[in-house]
């Protein structure tokens, strides 16, 4: 399945992760960035593909669709498991949107499954909406 693919992906491949990458929690003084408030859980998934995705959700948040293209781009090689990631941070965030924001993450998480299904090889199972 999907999240057995992740979690062995995400295992074997550890690295550093901010946890909380975030348009927001990227200063920027004279022309150099800083990483502000991470988060770090002992034991938990420590991936810099948590960070992109995350990032990407942030830019999409933030209307920076230039931005989140560009980003897309950049990580082609790994694009369907970073969406997949942004999909469970699309999921993770709905619980606390109020209702107009709960229609827009309901359009990105189902615009995201229809991409990940178009990208998935025939023998996989496609994701579905309930």
């Amino acid at each position: 399945s999907s999240l057995k693919s992740i979690d062995k992906y995400m295992n074997e491949r550890k690295t550093l992760c901010h946890g909380d990458f975030t348009v927001d929690n990227i200063l920027n003084s004279n022309n150099t960035h800083y990483l502000i408030d991470p988060i770090y859980i002992r034991n938990l998934y420590s991936s810099w593909l948590l960070d992109v995705s995350k990032y990407a959700l942030s830019l999409k948040l933030n209307n920076q669709v230039s931005n989140y293209n560009k980003l897309y781009e950049h990580y082609d090689q790994h694009t369907n498991i970073i969406k997949l990631l942004e999909l469970t941070q699309w999921i993770r965030i709905r619980k606390y949107n109020d209702n107009e924001s709960k229609k827009r993450t309901d359009i990105e998480i189902k615009k995201l499954i229809e991409e990940i299904n178009e990208t998935r090889p025939e023998s996989n199972p496609k994701l579905k909406i309930r």
